[in-house]
């Protein structure tokens, strides 16, 4: 009899049309791929009401482009970001 497992994997993210939504643990390196321009913004909107720019993110890539960011650790906490073009 089974009472717990856990299973861990990585995960791709992939941008769709220039923007992708995500919740995700805190502490962690990311990297999307797939934007068609190198004008992205990345924003933490887990609290709507106080919206912040994540200001070091990275664009690699000569199209389709790569952004990657790493945000501050909030240990224990899921974290909604946002990803678009300018």
């Amino acid at each position: 009899m089974v009472d717990f497992f856990e299973l861990s994997y990585e995960r791709s993210f992939s941008a769709v049309e220039d923007q992708l939504q995500f919740v995700h643990d805190s502490g962690y390196r990311y990297v999307i791929n797939n934007f068609s321009t190198n004008n992205l913004l990345v924003f933490d909107i887990t609290d709507t009401g106080d919206v912040a720019r994540i200001e070091n993110a990275q664009i690699a890539g000569t199209g389709p482009y790569n952004l990657e960011f790493e945000p501050p650790t909030n240990p224990g906490a899921s974290e909604t970001y946002l990803m678009s073009i300018l």
